[in-house]
């Protein structure tokens, strides 16, 4: 819907575009286990119990029933992510740069926010999957490293209803040129055929997302599964070991996932006896981390995962009690507020879309990486 500077605009209006942007715009919030509740949470960092699916048993009968308790379990999730988009128009804005409000300024701030959510929830995954995938050089033009991958979901006895596969950019080019998988996409419905679907693989249904983890480098280094980084006692450096080869590289645009944060290597690096001490990172890496094992992120990712194996927990903000006018809209396990204020010292509004949520991994188990595991 256009909204003109003529438009009577409300935050009500503005909220519940927002929210059906929003919707539009995300993959994994729609294919993992979401938590929503209409109660409000008023500080950054609250922590509430999700509940979980419960796990039944089936008995063999002999002479008498095994009951169970059906009492659905729960785990603490910390709502600490923020995601705020505020944007500042002056009068001369509205009268003569506005033309249409929706397509302007709600659009593009829920596709940030859209993109935040959606980066968070793969982070997540690819730092908590239970199992790893490693891609062959001999197979990579065929669909045996997908198999693989659904195999490894089976193994962990993953339900076969709500299985995604969501592919970065470079893995839907690598797989999506494979005959098979490309004829799949003509299979089913007509839904098939969405934006970001790309038919089902595998009893997985399967997506593009450009925020799954993946090297920003042309080609990735040499490197290839695990390696261990730590802070190295000088700023904003890391100290990698335990790579694959001797003389394994990492490049700039390759990195890996660290307390739910992605950092990016700044700098070529060539080991020496599977190590490579001193490289710096973007963003800062902490000080005084001891080494950890990590997973490289190169130029091919992949995530599967049963919709149980990770929850996306939203709580709507509370109304400011100063604000003069502010809206909340939320359905389908997703909430956004809208905030309008207006200095009149400096005739300028201020429009704020945030949200509030949290991550967490219920079923490690039930998520398998899928890794670039080729020298090219």
């Amino acid at each position: 819907m256009a909204y003109s500077s003529n438009t009577l605009l409300t935050p009500t209006i503005v909220a519940n575009e927002a929210l059906a942007i929003l919707q539009n715009n995300n993959v994994y919030s729609k294919l993992v286990h979401t938590d929503y509740s209409k109660e409000f949470v008023n500080a950054v960092g609250d922590t509430v119990n999700v509940r979980t699916p419960a796990t039944l048993t089936a008995y063999e009968f002999s002479s008498s029933i095994t009951t169970q308790d059906t009492t659905e379990a729960s785990v603490p999730v910390k709502l600490n992510h923020f995601a705020d988009v505020s944007v500042v128009l002056t009068a001369k804005d509205w009268t003569l740069k506005i033309k249409d409000f929706a397509q302007q300024i709600i659009a593009p701030a829920m596709v940030a926010i859209s993109q935040k959510v959606d980066a968070d929830i793969a982070l997540a995954l690819f730092s908590g999957a239970g199992t790893t995938v490693t891609e062959s050089t001999s197979t990579i033009t065929t669909l045996a490293t997908l198999a693989n991958v659904s195999k490894a979901l089976d193994v962990a006895k993953a339900p076969n209803m709500d299985r995604n596969l969501v592919m970065s950019p470079y893995h839907k080019y690598r797989y999506g040129i494979i005959d098979n998988l490309a004829k799949g996409s003509y299979a089913g419905d007509v839904n098939m055929l969405r934006r970001n679907e790309l038919g089902p693989v595998f009893g997985m249904a399967t997506y593009m997302d450009q925020n799954t983890p993946t090297s920003t480098a042309t080609t990735s280094g040499t490197s290839i599964g695990t390696m261990s980084i730590a802070s190295s006692g000088t700023a904003n450096e890391i100290d990698i070991t335990l790579l694959s080869g001797a003389t394994s590289t990492v490049v700039v645009g390759d990195g890996f996932v660290y307390d739910g944060i992605l950092y990016r290597l700044t700098e070529i690096a060539t080991g020496t006896t599977n190590a490579a001490p001193g490289i710096t990172t973007s963003p800062v890496f902490p000080e005084s981390v001891a080494a950890t094992s990590v997973t490289i992120i190169r130029n091919g990712t992949s995530l599967a995962f049963n919709k149980d194996a990770i929850a996306f927990v939203n709580r709507p903000l509370a109304v400011p009690q100063g604000a003069a006018r502010a809206a909340v809209a939320a359905a389908d396990g997703l909430s956004v507020r809208v905030v309008f204020d207006y200095a009149s010292s400096t005739k300028q509004d201020t429009i704020s879309f945030d949200i509030l949520y949290g991550i967490k991994m219920l079923r490690a188990t039930l998520a398998v990486r899928l890794v670039d595991g080729t020298l090219s």
